[in-house]
């Protein structure tokens, strides 16, 4: 059974909402310190100083980011640039987006849900973790007791029976509308007729929710949950979630690529080699500039749906399994546990090479980085895995390796927080 409730959210001052476009950021994970800099430079209240701050030379245990972000978080409170809502609600978010031509609406549910171990099969992973992402957001909930970013759920809904749902409440005066930096409008409306409350928390009783995006955060909930020895119903018990329905039309996920650089001729022919040990090589012709053009070349050549295609400085060519390996492995597992991982193992792979290993999204930044001029880096380029089959693999408790889905675009932070001492 899984457990969602309203929550008293806390948000900006209204008198700041026509510079909230200035106030939000990406989630964490995502942003380089360049981008973290120029959040803090964007607005002295912009969230990356709570979600992400700098660090410091000087820093130490008692002070550092964490300290600073709790300080930070307190005198925010105390002088009304972030306010608790007077009432315990659900709430809608609309995520408007542009993805190539299509213009895409994503909606979902904004509630508190409860934190439950794996093994209860109410809450489900798809991907494994890091430990040290863990350490960090840990150490922040500790010194904020707060939930400032939300982790993405989703959940099954064959008859439509949520979208429905909040097609009607979407018809409602927002609470706040605001266009970001990027493009992207965000829109939050409150759910406060019991009624429709009570009809979405009873709809998701029986179902099993899959982690879309925030395992790291979630698996942090779980630990701090224990940390707190909280008595079952505390606030600890809790995590600030959106709720997205699996029929959601505007539920767009894209693959994540690998990347692997610092190559020399020696330790590219090794990778290539590994490749052609279980895999059979057939060369992509014509002119493939793009991801698209993979595609159509993919679909022409192979219908297995594990193959993967690598892109080299000298070729590109799919990777179609030999027909010994398992049908049902998905792509991105044989290609870590048949090449990347045997690859990196090795004992003359430099460290460097080791530390190299990116995930990129971008077909086009891929095709630069390998035609270079120093020529030294090779890509695999995955398809995209559908949603119903991640969610199917969490049920039989399959885990995907680290950094295996993309769902785009990325949840904002900053919209709505959830503090555990005012909730």
């Amino acid at each position: 059974m899984a457990v969602i409730r309203p929550f008293r959210a806390v948000r900006y001052n209204d008198k700041l909402l026509d510079s909230m476009d200035h106030l939000i950021a990406p989630p964490y994970d995502v942003l380089n310190p360049e981008e973290q800099l120029a959040l803090y430079q964007l607005s002295p209240y912009n969230i990356i100083r709570l979600e992400y701050g700098k660090t410091y030379p000087d820093d130490s245990a008692d002070h550092n980011r964490y300290s600073r972000a709790a300080q930070t978080l307190s005198s925010w409170l105390a002088e009304g640039v972030l306010q608790p809502e007077e009432q315990k609600t659900l709430y809608l978010y609309e995520q408007s987006f542009q993805y190539g031509a299509v213009q895409c609406c994503r909606r979902g549910i904004i509630a508190a849900l409860k934190v439950e171990k794996y093994s209860s099969g109410k809450v489900l992973p798809h991907e494994l973790t890091f430990s040290t992402p863990k350490v960090d957001r840990l150490e922040l909930l500790r010194k904020t007791r707060t939930n400032i970013s939300p982790i993405f759920t989703l959940f099954p809904d064959p008859d439509a029976y949520i979208s429905k749902l909040l097609g009607q409440i979407s018809k409602k005066k927002p609470l706040f509308t605001l266009e970001d930096q990027s493009g992207q409008r965000h829109r939050i409306t409150r759910i406060d007729n019991p009624d429709l409350q009570n009809a979405i928390i009873q709809f998701m009783k029986p179902q099993s929710l899959l982690i879309a995006d925030g395992h790291h955060r979630y698996e942090t909930a779980l630990d701090y949950k224990e940390f707190e020895n909280n008595a079952t119903g505390s606030a600890a018990d809790y995590i600030l979630t959106i709720l997205v329905s699996m029929k959601e039309p505007g539920l767009l996920m894209l693959p994540t690529h690998r990347m692997i650089s610092m190559l020399n001729n020696k330790s590219s022919e090794k990778l290539v080699s590994l490749c052609k040990n279980n895999f059979s090589l057939m060369l992509m012709g014509g002119k493939l500039d793009s991801e698209n053009d993979f595609q159509l070349e993919w679909e022409k050549t192979t219908r297995a749906k594990n193959a993967f295609a690598i892109v080299a400085p000298d070729f590109n060519a799919l990777l179609i399994p030999n027909v010994d390996i398992e049908k049902e492995r998905l792509g991105v597992e044989l290609l870590h546990e048949l090449i990347i991982d045997p690859f990196l193992s090795l004992p003359e792979v430099k460290d460097e090479i080791k530390n190299s290993l990116t995930f990129p999204h971008d077909f086009e930044t891929i095709r630069k980085s390998v035609l270079n001029n120093n020529r030294d880096s090779i890509a695999f380029i995955l398809d995209p895995i559908p949603v119903d089959e991640v969610y199917s693999r969490a049920l039989q408790g399959k885990i995907m390796p680290q950094k295996t889905t993309y769902f785009y675009p990325k949840l904002p932070s900053g919209l709505l927080l959830r503090n555990l001492d005012l909730d």
